[in-house]
């Protein structure tokens, strides 16, 4: 599963028509997991195999130390700028079930991620060889143009 999966997870549970409480939760929570594995990603760390390089406050403070804020890519500096607050809707949907999740936290969690998952720069398609035929002339031989 990649990244960008957990961020259409996210989506449908917030757009689910019967949404309850449950659903708002889990949208925060796969929002935020969605922007975590995209970090991990990015500074080359993986979580399964390697996790105390990349628990979460590592990640949140890596993210809020960085030096070179100018050389990230844009994805990355919007990480950046909503990796807290992604951070404290996961851990409020996750841990604190006897308070109310509000509707708009699980919102925020979604819009931060797909900002986030929005500013990515996708490589260009590399450029097509031309074939024989685009480079026959436009009047037929034997013909004055």
């Amino acid at each position: 599963m990649q990244p960008k999966a957990l961020l259409d997870v996210a989506e449908n549970l917030l757009n689910d028509a019967t949404s309850g409480e449950g659903n708002l939760r889990g949208a925060a929570h796969c929002a935020y997991y969605a922007v975590y594995h995209l970090v991990c990603d990015h500074y080359g760390l993986d979580p399964k195999n390697n996790y105390a390089s990349c628990d979460h406050a590592t990640m949140r403070a890596r993210l809020r130390n960085e030096r070179n804020v100018g050389a990230l890519p844009p994805h990355m500096r919007i990480a950046r700028r909503y990796f807290d607050g992604l951070f404290d809707r996961r851990r409020r949907a996750d841990y604190h079930l006897d308070d109310q999740f509000p509707q708009g936290d699980a919102e925020d969690a979604v819009e931060w991620a797909k900002a986030v998952f929005g500013a990515m720069v996708v490589p260009a398609a590399a450029p097509q060889p031309t074939s024989a035929l685009s480079t026959t002339p436009a009047v037929p031989p034997g013909t004055t143009g």
